[in-house]
């Protein structure tokens, strides 16, 4: 393409040349702009690798994370049940109910002091809205005290109320 037809007439020999070193005018700015393009695409397969690469390593660092964190829940939980299981040996029931959404006031646990305390097995509590082992006249204070503590006032930790058994 670096060649050129020297044109020193006007006659159809002439055109021929003209025509020749048109052509290869075109096709040397063809090349050139293709390739422009494939080093554009190369600069951009390696910043997408790049950017690959720095998307696995986040990836595998908020894995690491998460791991980390389950963990610490599961052992948290581990040590929750046990002081719960605990104190329902000491005679203490103890039941953890849902906080937010749909399901507020859902038992989610009890520990077997309130089984025994209620008949009822604890699967079936899990089943249960807290107020269904409350006393229809406790329904009020319980609820009252329920929202008091959601919304962060202060409570007291330790509360008789009068329960239904099975």
């Amino acid at each position: 393409l670096d060649r050129r037809a020297e044109v020193n007439t006007k006659d159809e020999i002439g055109e021929l040349g003209n025509a020749f070193n048109s052509m290869t005018d075109k096709i040397s700015r063809a090349v050139s702009k293709l390739e422009a393009e494939v080093i554009e695409r190369k600069r951009a397969q390696e910043e997408v690798a790049r950017h690959r690469d720095n998307l696995e390593e986040l990836v595998n660092e908020r894995t690491a994370e998460l791991t980390k964190t389950n963990a610490n829940l599961e052992a948290s939980e581990t040590q929750n049940r046990a002081l719960i299981d605990t104190a329902s040996e000491a005679g203490i029931g103890i039941i953890v109910i849902q906080d937010e959404g749909k399901e507020k006031g859902l038992i989610r646990y009890a520990n077997k002091m309130i089984s025994n305390m209620s008949g009822y097995e604890e699967e079936e509590l899990m089943r249960m809205h807290m107020l269904d082992l409350l006393f229809l006249d406790d329904h009020d204070r319980a609820m009252a005290m329920y929202f008091e503590r959601g919304s962060g006032e202060k409570v007291p930790q330790m509360v008789e109320y009068i329960g239904i058994t099975k």
